[in-house]
């Protein structure tokens, strides 16, 4: 049981993870976005 709870541990943080680098890569890409569209 304690190896079930550890390997779904596992799952969410690796979940976690992705998410948030997908979230600071989009925050990246939409700033680089907003900067062009200013300077256009």
């Amino acid at each position: 049981e304690a190896e079930c709870e550890k390997a779904a541990m596992d799952i969410k943080y690796n979940t976690d993870t992705k998410i948030e680098d997908n979230a600071r890569l989009y925050q990246l890409q939409k700033a680089n976005f907003d900067q062009e569209v200013n300077t256009a």
